[in-house]
């Protein structure tokens, strides 16, 4: 069976008008081929797949992976690739429409089951301290240029605020307390030498480095020697066992994050990627990733980063399922969580 992905419908043998050939041609009149039969029910090639050289006949086993439905052909060229990648993108479409339904489906359920939980929640951040129980943090999302969702920024403000990717907010109940900016100014100046970007734990790099020395990836990031002194008693709680991030969800439901991908980053930590490394924002960001099963909080920020793109490089919805499930062991143990 043949695919003809430029008009989006099948060619069978049976199909074929009487006056024309295997190839769509007219018919010659003269004898079939001794194969000619056996080419008719393998599917015959299309006319332009012959004139651009990429072979377009359809693999059953992978009408849903992410990869396109096409094979190259050795005298293929560059502008009949060109031609193929503009309609080859079944593959993609398929997943995206299968994360999506799953995001929504997931997201949904997390949502109307937890909202007991939630409100106790929400009531036991009020008690501990002053303050809203829901914070909102500006992250970056996926890259702007691949999208056509309208800009939050205009003006002059849109070419520095949105350099990388999408800024949207991101929902959690809050951790820490709300004057912390001001009583902590130097836990906010994000500012890291090359040694600490690869060498320490990334909850060290962006809490109280003075308590850790570069190189010690062995530091008890959770113990009491290294706690951050913006977080409250119940936030302490809610990071160990990662119940701060249940209203990510909402983020996932709203179509700004998905399940599985790369964390969402503050903007302040972006001028530190290396440049192969902002091929992160080329997918949406997700509440875990395969940085988030491989060490999490103990992960030094190269090392996420260098994950997050393996991520992006091998992303399937087979992955994205295998993340998920080993996300539930990773929250069980409590593993990275601080």
């Amino acid at each position: 069976m043949t695919h003809d992905v430029f008009a989006g419908r099948s060619k069978h043998p049976e199909s074929h008008s009487p006056d024309c050939g295997p190839s769509g041609g007219p018919s010659t009149g003269t004898s079939r081929e001794p194969g000619a039969e056996q080419a008719d029910r393998r599917g015959a090639e299309p006319e332009f797949s012959r004139h651009i050289g990429v072979d377009f006949r359809a693999r059953p086993s992978e009408s849903c992976d992410d990869t396109p439905h096409a094979v190259a052909s050795e005298q293929g060229t560059p502008a009949g690739l060109a031609k193929a990648a503009v309609g080859l993108t079944w593959g993609a479409i398929c997943s995206d429409d299968i994360r999506r339904s799953l995001d929504i489906a997931v997201s949904s359920s997390v949502l109307v089951l937890s909202a007991p939980l939630m409100l106790i929640i929400a009531i036991l951040v009020r008690l501990d301290s002053p303050g809203p129980a829901i914070f909102r943090h500006h992250r970056i999302g996926i890259n702007r240029r691949r999208t056509d969702a309208r800009p939050l920024y205009s003006g002059p403000e849109r070419r520095t605020r949105q350099g990388y990717g999408k800024p949207f907010a991101l929902y959690k109940f809050r951790t820490m307390y709300t004057d912390a900016r001001e009583r902590f100014p130097e836990l906010y100046a994000y500012n890291y030498s090359d040694e600490e970007l690869y060498t320490l734990p990334i909850k060290i790099l962006v809490g109280p480095r003075d308590r850790g020395e570069p190189g010690d990836s062995q530091i008890e990031v959770g113990s009491e020697s290294y706690a951050d002194p913006r977080v409250t008693r119940v936030g302490r709680w809610l990071r160990r066992t990662s119940l701060d991030e249940i209203p990510n969800f909402v983020n996932v439901l709203k179509g700004d994050m998905h399940l599985v991908g790369p964390r969402p980053d503050m903007e302040d930590n972006i001028h530190y990627y290396a440049p192969h490394q902002l091929r992160k924002f080329d997918v949406k960001p997700g509440i875990t990733g395969l940085a988030q099963i491989r060490g999490r909080g103990k992960l030094t920020f190269h090392q996420t980063n260098e994950f997050d793109l393996e991520y992006v490089e091998r992303r399937s919805l087979r992955m994205d399922i295998m993340i998920l499930l080993r996300t539930i062991g990773v929250l069980s143990r409590r593993e990275g969580a601080y």
